[in-house]
């Protein structure tokens, strides 16, 4: 057979029996062969240290994403809410919630320790129940006592979860003291266009719807109240049982 070289040009016969081979691979020689790739054992990552968290009471070591202690149930720290929260500066003090005047309470009806869908903000006031003896004075007393607990008292601004149950119960308790307050109000001056024997009993009436629905709707349209106000803490009572055991204790102040 007739073979062209591929470096020259010339042509030349090979025996049949010889058989043919590729003009490529007659040029590459052993030594300019490309080396195989080198076959390395796969190197396994280092280890990751698994993360625990240890337990401020009893000192059990727990998972990562664990909320409480199996071994004494205490709530870790490092837990978040449903509503991304950090549960900090929150605690419970017996039947009371202790919270810093800057902490976030995570998004749970603090009635009925169900997921909150609002928050409602509230401005509290306290100062010292002694002052209040100031009223036995008489109408001085009850000046000084207004006077004082302007100048002492503690505020404290905060924003407190509810349910949607419990939004609709306290707007339908707050229409029905406002519809009371304006129907005793109506009554007592409806008194003076009566007859000299009904006046009375409208009037009294009247007052006693007036007050009565006021001090009704109050109290029922009350959420928490604060038992204490410092400068750095906050005391509340009127909280759901479920959602104080789910905070650590009160370390103190």
């Amino acid at each position: 057979m007739r073979i062209d070289c591929p470096g020259c040009g010339e042509t030349f016969r090979v025996p049949a029996e010889q058989g043919l081979v590729d003009p490529a691979e007659a040029w590459i020689s052993d030594a300019h062969e490309p080396p195989a790739a080198a076959q390395t054992e796969p190197v396994a990552p280092p280890p990751i240290p698994q993360r625990t968290k240890t337990c401020p009471m009893c000192g059990e070591q727990e998972e990562p994403d664990a909320r409480r202690c199996r071994a004494c149930g205490e709530l870790l720290a490092g837990f978040q809410g449903a509503d991304g929260y950090s549960i900090q500066g929150i605690w419970r003090n017996g039947s009371q919630l202790v919270m810093t005047k800057d902490a976030m309470l995570p998004a749970i009806c603090v009635q009925t320790n169900q997921p909150a869908t609002e928050r409602l903000r509230r401005k509290l006031y306290w100062h010292h129940p002694l002052i209040y003896l100031l009223v036995f004075l008489g109408p001085i007393g009850v000046l000084l006592l207004i006077i004082i607990s302007l100048i002492v008292r503690q505020a404290a601004d905060i924003q407190i979860g509810l349910s949607h149950a419990r939004i609709v119960r306290r707007r339908w308790v707050i229409a029905l003291g406002w519809t009371g307050s304006v129907l005793g109000i109506g009554m007592s001056f409806s008194s003076g266009a009566a007859n000299y024997q009904h006046a009375s009993y409208l009037l009294l009436g009247g007052m006693a719807l007036l007050l009565g629905s006021m001090i009704t709707g109050i109290i029922l349209a009350r959420i928490v109240t604060p038992t204490r106000i410092t400068t750095r803490y906050v005391w509340l009572k009127g909280v759901h049982p479920g959602y104080l055991a789910a905070l650590p204790p009160f370390p103190g102040e």
